[in-house]
């Protein structure tokens, strides 16, 4: 799910918001959605110091709380 908020090309952009489907890191039979994307939003946040240290990944993720569309972090 990480890769899918390329954060390696957001490096000390600031935070950004990324939509991970949850679907394509799930074991589990996604018959029932009939293969349509799940889609979670995250808030990413990447820094880096300089070229000789190491990525520093911050996310959170936004999840639907009792089937209405707020968030919760």
């Amino acid at each position: 799910m990480i890769a899918q908020t390329n954060y390696a090309t957001m490096v000390n952009q600031g935070p950004y918001k990324a939509l991970v489907d949850q679907n394509l890191c799930s074991a589990s039979d996604n018959s029932s959605t009939g293969g349509a994307p799940n889609y979670l939003y995250w808030t990413v946040n990447v820094t880096r110091t300089d070229n000789n240290s190491p990525e520093i990944v911050q996310a959170w993720v936004h999840q639907p709380n009792n089937g209405n569309n707020t968030a919760r972090h």
